[in-house]
């Protein structure tokens, strides 16, 4: 879908800005040809140099990441559903900074798709709920170190306001991770997709795990 492909790409940018502390790749990203490929290549590349000659490693299995319990249908206009997403260092060393990043939003051709489900993540230091609207994953999320075999999990909620239109949505779930050594790299996707049903319709199909 050409919403999908946009966002993907816009994705890509957001994902892998810069940390201010360490090295990062050189941006750069298109919209894919297809919806298979959105999915299996959020930039384009196999690899991508972080600007000093070294390789970042996307798709790499060092850093993985899994959505829990995001429901496969949102009756417009109904309540916040809770769900999770982690993130898990499966090496043996740490990763000095990893950065989540989540987008939910509808599939249709809708002015701005993001707006048709309010997002919120649940921020552990403060203990509120910061929205997702026009925020960058850094500001959302922030950086954060992950220790070898450890996770990051983020508590977050959802649910699609009372003028969204019935039909698709997806929610896109990645990470990113850079070392003080200048390696660097990109979880594999996690694509989660739900139906949008109008208001007042009774879901009736259970969450899932993407």
């Amino acid at each position: 879908m050409k919403i999908r492909r946009t966002l993907t790409a816009a994705a890509a940018a957001a994902v892998l800005a810069p940390a201010t502390a360490l090295a990062a790749p050189a941006a750069s990203a298109a919209p894919q040809a297809s919806d298979t490929a959105a999915r299996t290549h959020r930039t384009g590349n196999a690899d991508r140099s972080d600007g000093a000659g070294r390789s970042c490693a996307f798709e790499s299995d060092r850093l993985t990441v899994t959505v829990e319990g995001l429901p496969r249908e949102l009756a417009a206009g109904g309540g916040w559903t809770p769900f999770s997403m982690t993130l898990t260092n499966t090496t043996d060393t740490p990763l000095d900074e990893v950065l989540p990043f989540l987008t939910v939003s509808s599939a249709e051709d809708v002015d701005r798709p993001y707006w048709e489900l309010e997002t919120e993540y649940h921020d552990p230091t403060t203990g509120k709920w910061k929205t997702f609207h026009d925020a960058s994953p850094g500001d959302l999320f922030g950086y954060s170190a992950l220790a070898a075999h450890r996770t990051r999990t983020l508590e977050l909620r959802t649910h699609a306001v009372r003028t969204a239109e019935p039909g698709a949505g997806y929610a896109l779930a990645a990470g990113d991770y850079r070392n003080a050594d200048g390696s660097c790299g990109s979880a594999k996707e996690s694509w989660s997709d739900f139906t949008i049903l109008p208001v007042g319709a009774k879901p009736t199909r259970p969450a899932t795990t993407a």
